[in-house]
């Protein structure tokens, strides 16, 4: 069974959409359960600040938050909201194995 990792926390309300998007996508292909669904919520204030003066901060700190998940041993990984997608590119750059980051968007590999 597949393990779902969200980076979340930068807005309860999108990690709550990705968590029940991923659980009725999974119920489309697979009626005998569900998988499991990581989540590490990471501050909203310091993704900000990140954001707005230090863009080698941020993709740091959310390729921290992309390492935790890897130690979940999650399949793959998603951005639960827009600001991280700033430096997607960066990110998917700096992944080493297959994973999904972000909506729509696949990236090399995590790690």
């Amino acid at each position: 069974m597949a393990r779902v990792g969200l980076v979340g926390g930068l807005g309860p309300e999108s990690t709550i959409d990705y968590y029940r998007r991923v659980i009725d996508g999974w119920k489309r292909k697979d009626l005998t359960g569900t998988p499991s669904i990581v989540i590490d919520s990471i501050d909203a204030q310091q993704t900000l600040r990140l954001s707005r003066d230090d863009r080698a901060g941020l993709i740091g700190y959310l390729m921290a938050s992309l390492k935790r998940l890897e130690g979940a041993d999650v399949d793959f990984a998603a951005l639960t909201a827009n600001t991280p997608h700033l430096v997607f590119d960066d990110l998917a750059a700096l992944v080493t194995r297959d994973a999904m980051v972000g909506v729509g968007r696949v990236a090399a590999p995590v790690s």
